[in-house]
C-alpha cells in the first residue's frame, strides 16, 4: 500500500461524514464492521471481507461500500457486485446460521442517500447461482485455465486491482 494524497484524504474524510449525516438511524442496527467470512469448501476456503453487518429482528443485512459514482449504463458491472454480495451472502448464511434478507451497495461518492444506497432483492436462487459461479471460477484457477473469452466491460477493468496486469501480460 502506498501513502492516501492530501486530496484523496480529504475527499474519503467528506464521503465517511456524508454518510455518517446520512445514516445516524441506521447505526442502531450495525452488528460490525469489516467482517472477515470464509467458509471450508471441497479443495479450496473462500473469503471475504463484508464491510457492514446489519440487522434486526433476527434478519441479516450486507452492505458494500463503494467508494466512486453510482455507474450507469454498467450492468456486467452491476451484475458483478451482486454476484460479490450474493457470494457474501452464501458464506455468511453458513457462519451465522441465518438468512440473509437484503444486500445493499452504497455508493459513497453520491451526494444524496437515495442514489447513493442501491438495494437488491434476497432471491436463495441467485445466492445458489453465486455459490455455483465462484466454484467454478475456483476449478478454472486450479486447472490452470486463464484464458480471457470475453473482454469484460471498461467499467470492470476501471475497478480491478490486477487491472495493470492485463495490459503488461498482453492478456486484454
Amino acid at each position: 500500500m502506498r501513502p492516501i494524497g492530501d486530496t484523496a484524504r480529504e475527499a474519503a474524510f467528506t464521503q465517511v461524514m456524508n454518510y455518517f449525516r446520512r445514516n445516524r438511524e441506521e447505526m442502531r442496527r450495525v452488528i460490525q464492521t469489516e467482517v472477515d467470512v470464509s467458509l471450508e469448501k471441497e479443495g479450496y476456503i473462500p473469503s471475504g471481507k463484508v464491510d457492514l453487518l446489519l440487522g434486526s429482528d433476527g434478519k441479516l443485512e450486507l452492505l458494500d461500500f463503494k467508494t466512486s459514482p453510482r455507474p450507469t449504463g454498467s450492468p456486467a458491472l452491476l451484475e458483478a457486485y451482486e454476484r460479490q454480495l450474493c457470494t457474501y451472502a452464501h458464506i455468511s448464511e453458513r457462519r451465522y446460521d441465518k438468512r440473509v434478507h437484503r444486500l445493499f451497495l452504497y455508493w459513497t461518492a453520491e451526494e444524496q442517500k437515495d442514489r447513493a444506497l442501491m438495494a437488491f432483492p434476497y432471491r436463495p436462487e441467485r445466492i445458489i447461482d453465486a455459490g455455483r459461479y465462484f466454484d467454478q471460477v475456483v476449478a478454472r484457477i486450479q486447472a490452470e485455465e486463464f484464458q480471457v473469452t470475453q473482454p469484460p466491460e471498461a467499467g470492470i477493468c476501471e475497478e480491478c486491482d490486477l487491472r495493470m496486469l492485463c495490459g503488461a501480460e498482453g492478456i486484454l
